[in-house]
């Protein structure tokens, strides 16, 4: 029992060594404007239809059909860098 704790413990460690990774999709990373409107930005990717795919913040991506997300300025939009990331 003592050893599959220590084994268990170990598993745990070495698995939060390993991170997240950066998968870039659309030929690469862009950056944007954001107007703030779905809460904070928490990452996301520019696809080749030209829409961007906001996190939802649970392992997923959602497409933002009303442009909040912008490759251009717009008024009360404000700066981020895309990328999408995924975790393995």
């Amino acid at each position: 029992m003592k050893k599959l704790l220590v084994a268990s413990i170990f598993a745990a460690a070495l698995a939060a060594c390993v991170g997240p990774h950066r998968e870039y999709v659309a030929g690469g990373e862009y950056d944007g404007y954001y107007d703030g409107y779905y809460g904070p930005y928490a990452g996301g990717y520019w696809n080749g239809d030209g829409f961007f795919y906001y996190s939802d913040g649970h392992g997923g991506y959602r497409r933002d059909e009303a442009r909040h997300y912008r490759q251009e300025r717009f008024e009360n939009g404000t700066p981020f860098h895309s990328y999408r990331e995924q975790h393995e």
